[in-house]
């Protein structure tokens, strides 16, 4: 597909304000502490971002993969702004909710349980499909666990687990591209509520990733507006509160290397925003 510019209008955070928070004061705690909210940067998507619904961090300059709810179109964004962007062409309209990469593939995750994989440009291979048995369920987030060589993806939405207010995660194989047929673990939404103090608190992840720094796993919840950290296990260990000023409606989540972390956000009567939160080394 021919190249198109997706340009990024840049706003830099000025006054330090905390967008996460696990107090009734609004100050960072916890892991929190490990970024520098003063030097935040949001940047707004082209409209045909609006509804991003999933991001990965390419180590290449500051690039990022993303995904809409709808096209089935890779997009390759310049966060730093010194170059044009990219698309990349992978299929028809569709509900992708997720992307990661390796070296080689973008993996895709729609709403059923169905994964994608798609050669980068210069892969001699074909798009690949893999598909989750799991039933009714509903899902929104996937990550890459390089460690154990796997996907992860985590229910947004599982009926059975939810009367026992666990959160089920599928795992697929990279090495024999096969999903497990049980979980590979359960994150507990009581705990979640335990920690906010929040009894009645929905917790419905729509993206993930592990902190290549911290090696924790961070969950993000749009419906409920938490930040979950678990170790990669999927126990939890934290939770904080997402200031809806700037956080309308977060979907994607991806980590920098280096640590920094961006999140970005579907857009509601606006255009969708990623924000870059710089990492300070513990």
């Amino acid at each position: 597909m021919p190249a198109k510019s997706i340009h990024l209008l840049v706003i830099v955070g000025i006054s330090v304000l905390f967008p996460f928070s696990c107090n009734d004061d609004n100050r960072a705690s916890g892991v929190m502490l490990n970024f520098d909210f003063a030097r935040r940067e949001i940047k707004t998507v082209h409209p045909q971002l609006q509804e991003i619904s999933g991001i990965h961090y390419l180590n290449d300059g500051q690039k990022i993969a993303a995904v809409n709810d709808e096209d089935g179109i890779i997009f390759i964004l310049d966060f730093s702004g010194k170059q044009q962007s990219r698309l990349q062409k992978f299929g028809r309209q569709g509900d992708y909710e997720d992307i990661t990469a390796d070296s080689y593939y973008y993996y895709i995750l729609q709403s059923r349980g169905r994964i994608l994989r798609v050669p980068k440009t210069g892969v001699p291979d074909s798009v690949d499909y893999f598909e989750l048995p799991s039933g009714d369920n509903d899902f929104e987030s996937m990550y890459m666990d390089a460690a154990r060589n796997r996907l992860v993806l985590i229910c947004k939405s599982c009926r059975k687990a939810e009367k026992d207010k666990m959160i089920p995660a599928f795992c697929f194989d990279l090495a024999s591209m096969q999903f497990q047929q049980q979980p590979c673990f359960m994150m507990d939404t009581r705990k979640v509520r335990m920690l906010l103090n929040e009894k009645n608190l929905e917790c419905r992840p729509s993206a993930a990733a592990i902190h290549p720094v911290l090696n924790k796993l961070f969950v993000l919840c749009s419906v409920g507006k938490v930040l979950v950290i678990c170790d990669t296990e999927g126990r939890v260990e934290e939770a904080f509160r997402l200031d809806p000023a700037f956080f309308p409606q977060p979907e994607g989540i991806t980590f920098a290397p280096n640590g920094d972390m961006f999140i970005s956000n579907e857009g509601q009567d606006q255009l969708g925003t990623i924000i870059r939160f710089p990492f300070v080394a513990p």
